[in-house]
C-alpha cells in the first residue's frame, strides 16, 4: 500500500494523457532477494522447496536514486547477501529476480561471491513461465533473472552481492522503482529474516512510497529505510514511484506538432498535384 499524495490522478486523465502522448511505455524496475533454483533438463527454472540447510542470515540492500523536475532518474543498486551453510558444501544454482525494459536501457551488472567476480548469466520469463513465483512476485508478466553458480562451504558465511546502475528515462508518465522483499521466503529453512532495504534519494523526491518506512534527513534530499530483524517478513514488496509532468513541452512537440505537420504537409502536397493535373488537362 502506498501514501498517496496530490500528484494521484483519476484513471479518465491517465487514458486521455495515453491518448494524447501516443501509447508511451510504463518502466519499472525491480530488485529481489535471490532464490535458490532447480534447472531441469527441459530448461525450467523453479524456486526449490527447501534451501537444503542454507540460511540467508543478513541482507543489506540499497538504491541511491537521483533525478532532477522531469529529467531522467539515475539509480544505483548494491545488494549484500550473506548465507550460513549448517549442512555439507554444496553448490546451488541462484536466481536474483529484476524486471527491466532491455529495450531502452542496459544496466552494468556485476555479481560477486566472498567479494570475488564471478560469471553470470541472464535470461528472460514472461507469461506461463512466471507461474511458480507468484508466491513471491504480484501483477508481474515479465522477469529477467541473473543466474549464477554459488559454493556454499559449509559451517562459514557466504556472502553473495550484485551491484548495478540504470538510468530511466523521464519522457514517460510513471517510473517506479520496486524491491521484492517476499522472496526472501523462498529459503524455506527459516521464518524470520534479517534484512534492510534502503532508498537514498537526492534531488526530487518520489511522490508516492510504501508505507512502514522510516524517513531521515540527508544531504540533498531523504532516505526511505524498511528494516526487519528477526521477524517474518509479511509483504511482497517496498519501493518509490515518480510522476512526471504529463505536459512537457518537448514531448507535445515530438508526440504532436511533428504528426500534425506531416499529415498538413500531405494535404498541401495532394492539392497542388490535383491542381497541376487540372492545369494541364486545360492545355489539352
Amino acid at each position: 500500500m502506498c501514501v498517496k499524495t496530490k500528484y494521484c490522478v483519476s484513471l479518465f486523465e491517465i487514458i486521455l494523457v495515453l491518448s494524447i502522448l501516443i501509447s508511451p511505455i510504463f518502466l519499472q524496475v525491480t530488485k529481489a532477494d535471490p532464490l535458490a533454483f532447480v534447472d531441469w533438463e527441459y530448461g525450467i527454472y523453479l524456486p526449490l522447496n527447501s534451501s537444503e540447510g542454507i540460511l540467508m542470515v543478513d541482507s543489506l540492500v540499497k538504491f541511491s536514486v537521483y533525478t532532477e523536475k522531469n529529467h531522467d532518474v539515475y539509480v544505483n543498486f548494491a545488494g549484500d547477501y550473506f548465507y550460513f551453510n549448517k549442512n555439507d558444501t554444496k553448490t546451488l544454482l541462484i536466481g536474483a529476480p529484476f524486471r527491466i525494459n532491455f529495450n531502452t536501457i542496459s544496466p552494468n551488472i556485476k555479481v560477486y561471491v566472498n567479494s570475488i567476480e564471478i560469471n553470470f548469466e541472464i535470461i528472460k520469463l514472461s507469461g506461463s513461465e512466471l507461474d511458480p513465483f507468484k508466491t513471491y512476485f504480484d501483477d508481474i508478466t515479465t522477469t529477467h533473472f541473473i543466474l549464477c553458480n554459488v559454493t556454499f562451504t559449509s559451517n562459514q558465511i557466504t556472502t553473495l552481492k550484485y551491484i548495478f546502475s540504470v538510468t530511466i528515462q523521464a519522457n514517460y508518465h510513471w517510473n517506479g522503482i520496486n524491491y521484492f522483499v517476499g522472496t526472501a521466503n523462498s529459503w524455506k529453512d527459516q521464518d524470520v529474516f534479517n534484512e534492510s532495504v534502503e532508498f537514498y534519494v537526492t534531488g526530487v523526491q518520489p511522490h508516492e512510497y510504501t508505507e512502514g518506512c522510516i524517513i531521515s534527513n540527508i544531504i540533498g534530499g531523504k532516505s526511505y529505510v524498511w528494516t526487519w530483524y528477526n521477524e517474518p517478513i509479511t509483504i511482497n514488496k517496498v519501493g518509490i514511484s515518480y510522476y512526471f509532468d504529463r505536459f512537457n513541452s518537448s514531448l507535445l512537440v515530438w508526440r504532436i506538432l511533428v504528426p500534425t505537420i506531416s499529415v498538413i504537409s500531405i494535404f498541401v502536397l495532394t492539392f497542388f498535384i490535383v491542381k497541376l493535373f487540372k492545369k494541364r488537362k486545360m492545355k489539352i
